[in-house]
This record gives structure tokens, C-alpha cells and sequence, in this order.
């Protein structure tokens, strides 16, 4: 590449490397400068008798909440809900399938639905038609 314009770029790099710092300078610039419009008077701290504020005490275990026990209600109520919808076979599948996204994006139909359609999905488990 000609020197020329080797020397042309880096003088812009340059410029503009310099033009970025200083326009991120300003704002920074301005923080340190501003100043209270009056400062707050502290009392000298090793005047003995000068007037301080008010020690206040806040406990830390003032918003503490002891635990209560919840009700967990009938458990063999839970277990007959979750045998209706097919036990945990059905939350093992759904957590086999991927996300609606997923599907979408990749055109693929999830294992159920090809179950549904009388498919093959990769492989047959020896185990699969147990429980049933």
C-alpha cells in the first residue's frame, strides 16, 4: 500500500479516536464541577460541644416475618389430579418436547404429535409400550 495513504489513514484513526474521547468527556466534566448551591454546615468534629443530630436506631429485625407453616391441602386429591392427566409419564413427554418456538422455527413436529399421526420419532424404546 502507497505510504501516502497509509500516513492519510492513521492521522484520520487518529482524529477520530480523539473526536470520540472528547465528546464522552462533557458530560463527566459537568458532574465533577457541580456544586451544592450552599454546602451543608457540619459542626468541626473536635469541638467537644458542638451540636450533632440525633443518633436514630433502626433494628434490622424490625420488618422480619417469623415463618408460618402454608396448608398443603389433600395430597390424595393432588395425586388423583395428576393420575387424570396422565401421571408423571406425561410430565416426562413434556418435558421431551421442544418449546413452541423451537417448532416453529425448525419446521420439526414434536414427538407427541407424531405419535399422534402413527410416526416414528428416531427410535423405538423396548420399554415404550409399558404403562400404557
Amino acid at each position: 500500500m502507497n505510504p501516502s495513504i497509509l500516513a492519510a489513514l492513521r492521522r484520520q484513526a487518529l482524529a477520530c479516536c480523539a473526536l470520540l474521547a472528547t465528546s464522552a468527556l462533557p458530560p463527566f466534566a459537568m458532574a465533577q464541577t457541580v456544586q451544592p448551591a450552599q454546602p451543608e454546615k457540619r459542626p468541626d468534629p473536635l469541638e467537644a460541644r458542638a451540636p450533632v443530630p440525633a443518633l436514630q436506631y433502626q433494628s434490622s429485625l424490625q420488618t422480619y416475618r417469623p415463618f408460618a407453616d402454608e396448608e398443603v391441602g389433600n395430597w390424595r386429591a393432588q395425586n388423583d389430579a395428576v393420575g387424570k392427566i396422565g401421571g408423571w409419564r406425561t410430565y416426562a413427554r413434556q418435558a421431551r418436547e421442544p418449546d413452541a418456538a423451537e417448532l416453529n422455527a425448525g419446521g420439526k413436529k414434536s414427538p407427541a404429535a407424531m405419535k399422534e399421526e402413527g410416526g416414528q420419532q428416531g427410535h423405538s424404546h423396548q420399554h415404550a409400550e409399558h404403562g400404557q
